[in-house]
């Protein structure tokens, strides 16, 4: 394989995409070629939006651009949604085998997992068979 057909390149998009959630969790400077990823992304489109990190946060700036393509579309939404987000809100789930990342919109940012019907009812029948055999877990 050559690395750099479409599939590898939307493979190497999502890499991109999870690093910058990273740093945005762990409250870290984004990684510059993620950022680079996005942004080239983002200048494919018609009239695109620039990422950029300004005072320790991530902030959109629109600039003329081409047309849109798939990768296109997702950076957009991603510039989009961390332009206009809560960083305190990105968590990763409590699942002890899940690896996704949730917006905790719940009032009162105390969400745990990224569903309650997956992951959340998992930690409840672990919890509900550790009480019935004697053992806690938590």
């Amino acid at each position: 394989m050559s690395g750099d057909g479409p599939a590898d390149r939307a493979r190497a998009f999502r890499a991109h995409l999870g690093a910058l959630f990273e740093a945005v969790l762990a409250q870290k400077a984004p990684p510059v070629d993620a950022l680079a990823a996005v942004n080239r992304e983002l200048a494919d489109i018609a009239s695109h939006r620039q990422l950029e990190e300004i005072d320790g946060t991530l902030k959109i700036r629109d600039t003329p651009g081409g047309p849109i393509g798939p990768l296109g579309t997702i950076a957009l939404d991603f510039a989009d949604f961390v332009g206009a987000f809560e960083p305190h809100r990105m968590r990763h789930c409590n699942g002890p085998e899940c690896t996704l990342v949730f917006y905790d919109t719940a009032r009162n940012a105390t969400r745990r997992w990224c569903s309650m019907a997956l992951c959340g009812n998992r930690h409840k029948v672990r919890n509900h068979r550790a009480r019935k055999s004697g053992l806690r877990c938590d």
